[in-house]
């Protein structure tokens, strides 16, 4: 295997994230604009509605967006500790990397690869198992939640 020089490889990564962003920043576009279902003016005047009429729930969705995002920023640096050190920058580079990159793939599936990219190649398959196992306890402890959620409202609305 030929080795390639790191400014060639520097400059191949830059391009790569550049082409990434473009793509996702395309791929909303066309969701919004030419979406059969979706009519952009009346999506336009019910976030109008819902901006100057709700400010108080616009600044708790924001809070709680903030505070998602940064947990599950702490719950991948405190996942991957175990193979990598990594500081809170890094785990929030790879955590929204993969993110933007699960947009533009079905089934969410690039993100295991974009965070595996990010580590050696010899723990890759590390990260990408570790991955998996993560979105499955997630999805159990979702489910969990749902059930409990649902057992409320059918005693409650009895």
């Amino acid at each position: 295997m030929t080795k390639t020089s790191k400014k060639y490889r520097n400059f191949l990564q830059f391009t790569v994230k550049i082409s990434v962003i473009i793509a996702a920043f395309y791929f909303i576009y066309y969701r919004l604009f030419f979406n059969e279902n979706l009519d952009i003016n009346t999506l336009n005047k019910q976030v109008i509605n819902a901006v100057f009429k709700n400010h108080n729930s616009i600044i708790i969705l924001l809070v709680l967006t903030a505070l998602n995002w940064f947990m599950e920023i702490l719950k991948w640096q405190i996942l991957v500790s175990n193979i990598q050190k990594i500081n809170l920058i890094e785990a929030t580079e790879q955590t929204l990397a993969a993110h933007t990159g699960a947009l533009l793939t079905p089934n969410r599936i690039g993100e295991y690869g974009i965070k595996a990219i990010y580590f050696d190649k010899k723990n890759q398959k590390k990260i990408m198992l570790l991955n998996l196992i993560h979105h499955m306890l997630q999805m159990t402890v979702t489910v969990m939640f749902g059930i409990v959620g649902t057992i409320y409202l059918i005693i409650t609305v009895r």
